[in-house]
């Protein structure tokens, strides 16, 4: 979890491709998101990435994140 203010963002997406079975779920909420490190990070990690604006009714969006990210792991 972070704030998006990250300087590191390739070493970040380095380090979930070296760990292949792993999968990564980023959620982005608000206008000032970091979208390259979010992005990559689920493209390198076989994911999704979803964002929500600050206006945008967040739990809905939570909630088909959730689902999306559930039904992976079942």
């Amino acid at each position: 979890m972070t704030d998006g203010y990250v300087g590191n963002d390739m070493e970040i997406i380095s380090e979930i491709q070296k760990h292949p079975n792993a999968r990564v779920f980023a959620f982005g909420i608000g206008g000032s998101v970091n979208r390259f490190l979010l992005d990559k990070m689920s493209e390198s990690g076989r994911g999704e990435v979803e964002y929500v604006a600050l206006n945008d009714d967040g739990s809905q969006r939570r909630g088909v994140f959730m689902s999306g990210a559930q039904s992976v792991v079942n």
